[in-house]
């Protein structure tokens, strides 16, 4: 067999025989999930009269309980290869080792479209229908949220979103290929070093800035066109920054992938 090759019907395959072996698992997770937020969402918005404070603190439970599962899943892509024997057996499936890393690649991304997006739905029509049954004040989150999304049309920032969260989930898979153990902790312990590292360099440059173009020397107007361009200028750095950083993350992932097949 060619261990170069690309099919993409062999991706389709492993895919689907991944998601049979692990379907109780995931449907036990699925239920414990559709139950978390139905809870949180019931007793933080319906009970509440959908007071601002609770849809401010739901919103947030939900950006962090969707960021820190997400995360999750893409630092464990290997998480069922960890042993030695079922490492070797699997790499004696018949397919070459991109198919293989694609497919996991596909189905951590089907996990997470399952696991968080349709449960998170089916939680809130249920919570809708309850509050109907109940007599409860209903707000409608979902709609909020598109809504929301519709009204936000600064292409400039959402690309800066969608590229730094392509990153960041970049270092997940790469350090879950890299670590054989708790790869999700270690992982997000070098983000919260770099995190630091940032804040440091960009306080030291944010008062180089102002010393350079100083009030004295400049109007305010001047000062803040100045420094609105800048910062877009800085803003696309960043971006093809972090896109070339995203491509080496998942080549050097799939480097690491490759070192764990047999070797004879």
């Amino acid at each position: 067999m060619n261990t170069n090759s690309f099919n993409i019907q062999n991706v389709i395959r492993l895919t689907k025989n991944r998601i049979i072996e692990s379907k109780r698992k995931l449907l036990l997770q699925a239920l414990l999930y559709y139950g978390i937020i139905l809870c949180i969402g019931f007793f933080w918005l319906s009970i509440t009269n959908n007071d601002l404070p609770y849809i401010i603190m739901y919103t947030g439970f939900l950006i962090f309980f969707f960021a820190v599962n997400t995360a999750s899943f893409f630092a464990n892509i290997l998480e069922d290869i960890q042993t030695k024997e079922s490492n070797c057996f699997y790499f004696m499936i018949p397919a070459s080792i991109s198919e293989k890393f694609v497919s996991r690649l596909a189905f951590v991304i089907i996990k997470c479209i399952f696991l968080l997006g349709i449960t998170f739905i089916l939680a809130e029509l249920t919570r809708y229908m309850l509050d109907l049954l109940l007599g409860m004040p209903n707000f409608n989150i979902i709609k909020c949220y598109s809504q929301s999304l519709s009204v936000n049309q600064n292409l400039v920032m959402n690309t800066y979103n969608v590229i730094l969260s392509i990153w960041i989930l970049s270092t997940f898979i790469l350090g879950g290929c890299w670590y054989r153990k708790r790869p999700f902790g270690k992982v997000i312990l070098w983000h919260i070093l770099l995190f630091m590292l940032i804040m440091i360099i960009g306080k030291n440059l944010f008062f180089y800035f102002i010393q350079v173009n100083s009030v004295f020397t400049q109007d305010v107007a001047e000062l803040t066109e100045e420094y609105a361009r800048q910062g877009q200028n800085i803003v696309s750095v960043i971006e093809i920054l972090f896109t070339l950083l995203s491509v080496f993350n998942i080549w050097l992932s799939y480097r690491l992938f490759k070192r764990r097949q047999i070797i004879k």
